[in-house]
């Protein structure tokens, strides 16, 4: 029964940084709500979780960029769950990074997924009509009441779907 249950859900792709810095409350990064929402994803019988966050997000914080619990990002990494976006320091002392956004809506756009984020990724809806589709059907935002992962139950406003139905692959 199980099995036949998550054959039916759909692919989750979440927006690390964006999780992340949510959960940070802004001040700070939090590993940890990443981890919180790929587990509430888990409880529901998702299988295919992925989790992307840029490259530069291994290395060690600094003042201008604190992140909590790191080691979480590695365990993922390890559950194959979390990948990675590359980016490469350059010899000038600075890095270039390959916009992870645009990972994260190819993804969804492949696997016909769902994207966990609160962004609305305007600068890439114009990019090119299946980006647009996912960004206007696709996305479900959340919010964090402390350490409780908390989606809408009507994703696309109180017309639209409820929550279970929206991840859900839909019969074609």
């Amino acid at each position: 029964q199980q099995q036949d249950y998550s054959a039916s859900l759909r692919p989750i792709v979440i927006d690390g940084s964006n999780v992340a810095m949510s959960h940070g409350n802004k001040e700070s990064v939090s590993c940890r709500g990443i981890d919180i929402c790929v587990d509430w994803f888990k409880q529901r019988g998702h299988k295919d979780i992925t989790v992307f966050v840029p490259k530069w997000r291994k290395e060690s914080a600094r003042p201008d960029n604190p992140i909590k619990d790191q080691d979480i990002l590695n365990e993922l990494e390890k559950e194959r769950i979390l990948v990675y976006t590359p980016s490469r320091s350059l010899t000038n002392g600075k890095r270039m990074v390959c916009y992870d956004d645009r990972y994260i809506l190819k993804l969804a756009v492949e696997n016909d997924g769902i994207v966990v984020s609160n962004d609305n990724y305007r600068d890439l809806l114009q990019e090119n009509t299946d980006f647009k589709r996912v960004v206007e059907e696709r996305i479900l935002m959340y919010s964090f009441v402390n350490d409780r992962f908390m989606p809408p139950d009507d994703p696309l406003g109180h017309k639209g779907p409820t929550l279970d139905n929206f991840l859900k692959i839909q019969p074609k």
